[in-house]
């Protein structure tokens, strides 16, 4: 596992105004009270989270092989008291302390993506050209 250290100061200036979490297959619809939770969440005992200019490299990086990703972004601001901004690899993430708990009372948007309609694109140049994904 990576080294990984918390301060105040790590956090971007200025502080987003969304921050995802991804996933390799839709939620649940309606949205409960509490998604499942991964099995790397659930060993870090923190939710990953990324910015919007995180978004790609994740996918790329975490879900390369998958055939759909999906995201749910959350408003930095409801979530912000449980969010700690960690160094984590080559970069600094927003990680989600909440008791592992993520669901409909913190989740403003849902939007997934199917790789086959992008013609033999990969999850990095996909996400980066999407709108959606918004500070």
């Amino acid at each position: 596992m990576a080294t990984m250290s918390s301060d105040e100061s790590l956090a971007p200036t200025p502080l987003p105004a969304h921050i995802y979490k991804l996933l390799p297959s839709p939620p649940p619809s309606p949205l409960p009270p509490a998604l499942p939770v991964s099995e790397l969440d659930q060993n870090d005992g923190y939710i990953h989270l990324s910015t919007h200019t995180q978004v790609p490299g994740t996918a790329s990086r975490f879900f390369a092989s998958e055939k759909e990703v999906w995201l749910l972004k959350l408003r930095y601001e409801d979530v912000k008291p449980h969010i700690r901004w960690e160094k984590s690899g080559s970069g600094v993430f927003p990680h989600f302390y909440n008791g592992l708990k993520v669901g409909k009372d913190k989740v403003f948007d849902v939007k997934g993506w199917k790789k086959a309609d992008f013609a033999g694109r990969d999850w990095k140049e996909i996400l980066e050209e999407d709108a959606w994904l918004e500070a």
